[in-house]
């Protein structure tokens, strides 16, 4: 794929199981056009599924964390808030930056 070629990338049930989650998003992040959307969605608190390829779960830091580089986060929603402060998942909507690395 041709760096900065799509104006949106939808990744959502993705990253966990990605054993080199950072070389996955930084492709993503290749892809993207600046200025383009990100749709995101990254799990905290879910059970184990597609075993044994299931490596990661996502705090609201290490999201902000991730992104800080190269996105401006527009919204991170938390859903299955059964338990408070304990989310089952993020959904994120970023803006990649003009200057962000590829």
């Amino acid at each position: 794929m041709t760096s900065s070629s799509y104006n949106c990338v939808y990744c959502s049930g993705v990253l966990e199981h990605v054993d080199e989650f950072r070389k996955g998003f930084d492709e993503i992040t290749r892809i993207l056009k600046p200025g383009g959307i990100l749709l995101l969605g990254l799990p905290f608190r879910q059970a184990i599924h597609m075993a044994p390829h299931d490596f990661w779960r996502f705090t609201e830091y290490g999201i902000r964390y991730l992104l800080k580089d190269s996105y401006e986060i527009l919204a991170m929603v938390e859903i299955g808030l059964e338990i408070k402060g304990f989310p089952g998942t993020y959904w994120i909507k970023a803006r990649k930056n003009h200057q962000g690395r590829t």
